[in-house]
Parts: C-alpha cells; structure tokens; sequence
C-alpha cells in the first residue's frame, strides 16, 4: 500500500521586514536653507536695531557738542531725544500771533530740524517795528535767517528776563508799552544784538576751520 501525499508543511519563521524612504538630498537641502533665510531675517532685525540705537545715539552727541559750543543763549540747556511730535503738549489759549511765533522760534533751537522760517521772518518783522517804537532803527531785516532766529531769541530773552515771563513780555513786544517801562535802555538791546551776531560770526569761523582740510606740504 503506498502512503497518501498531503500538502502539509512545516512551520516557517515569519519575518516581517520594514522599509523607510529616505529623503533625497534635494528636500534636505531646501529645508537648510529654509532654516538659515530665518536665522538670516532674525540676526537682520536684530542689526537693525542696533543701527537705530547708533543713529539716535550719533544724533544725541552731535546735538550735545552743538548745544555745549552755544554761546548765544544762558541757563539749562536741553538736548531732546525726539522729534516736536514726540512732545506732550498743554495747550495755552493765546490770541497773540507773537506768543505763538516765539513758541516755534524757541523750539527751533531745540529742534533744529523743525522748519520754523516763517515764524522766525515774521517775528524779526515784528520785532524791527518793537525797535522802530522805541526810539532805534530795525536791523533784523538785513540779516540772514540763522540770526534773525537767535539775534530774536536772544532780544526776547532779554525783555522775558525783565517782564519776568514770555506772557509778560508781549506788551512790549508787541509795540504796547516801552521798553524803558521795564528799565531796557537802547543801549542794552543794541548791545546785546550786537554780541549775538558776534558770537555768531565767531562760531561759523570756527566751524569753517575745522571743516577746511590742512594743505598738504610742498
């Protein structure tokens, strides 16, 4: 008797084998360079605000060192960070146009970039008529802007130091009251425009001196 074929087969081992795809160097090269634009946008904002750090910080000195060399003007003196919109302003109701003029003026040396040539024309017209009324002839008006501004300034400053604020000085400003009401003598005003432009005269020597380059030896 023969014996009866079967298709039993023995147990075999399962082994299960896995696959992972690898990513091709072109995907991992655009995710570095992904990941480094990034590092490069970062460290850019990062240098941005130290080169505005170090503009405001050059603008601070120069500003200081202008201030410092000013002989024009006596007392504090104030170097500002801002600009005239940074200000926190109080209002005066005011219906002189000199007060407002003086304001602009006032602030101008402070902020030098502020365009005050209106204000400054206009309040070196007014102060010719102040001198005119008081007995003296107007010299503002054939002088350059640059000392119409300071040369006025200087003048308020001087009846302000009498009158004992800027409101107060208006009346005399202003062509309503004479200036020998407060003790101001033609001599004083005179003089001190004067020594202003002076002073001025001497600081734009000394400016042209050291922007002039030495000549070199033969």
């Amino acid at each position: 008797m023969k014996p009866r074929k079967t298709n039993w087969k023995p147990n075999r081992p399962t082994i299960a084998v896995s696959f992972r795809m690898r990513p091709s160097s072109r995907y991992l090269r655009i995710r570095e360079l992904d990941q480094l634009n990034k590092y490069a946008e970062a460290e850019a904002l990062i240098l941005n605000k130290y080169m505005n750090d170090l503009q405001a910080t050059n603008h601070l000195i120069q500003r200081s060192i202008q201030i410092a060399e000013d002989k024009t003007t006596d007392g504090v003196k104030l170097v500002a960070k801002g600009s005239m919109t940074d200000l926190m302003v109080g209002f005066i109701e005011s219906q002189s146009v000199l007060h407002q003029l003086e304001v602009v003026c006032e602030n101008a040396v402070i902020y030098p970039e502020t365009d005050a040539g209106f204000a400054t024309v206009r309040r070196a017209q007014m102060l010719d008529a102040m001198l005119r009324y008081n007995g003296m002839d107007p010299l503002l008006m054939y002088l350059d802007q640059e000392e119409q501004l300071l040369i006025g300034n200087a003048v308020m400053h001087l009846i302000q130091a009498r009158a004992g604020s800027i409101k107060g000085a208006l009346p005399y400003a202003e062509c309503r009251l004479k200036l020998k009401e407060i003790g101001l003598l033609k001599d004083q005003v005179l003089n001190e425009i004067t020594q202003v432009k002076a002073q001025i005269q001497i600081d734009h020597a000394k400016t042209q001196r050291t922007l002039t380059p030495p000549k070199e030896g033969l």
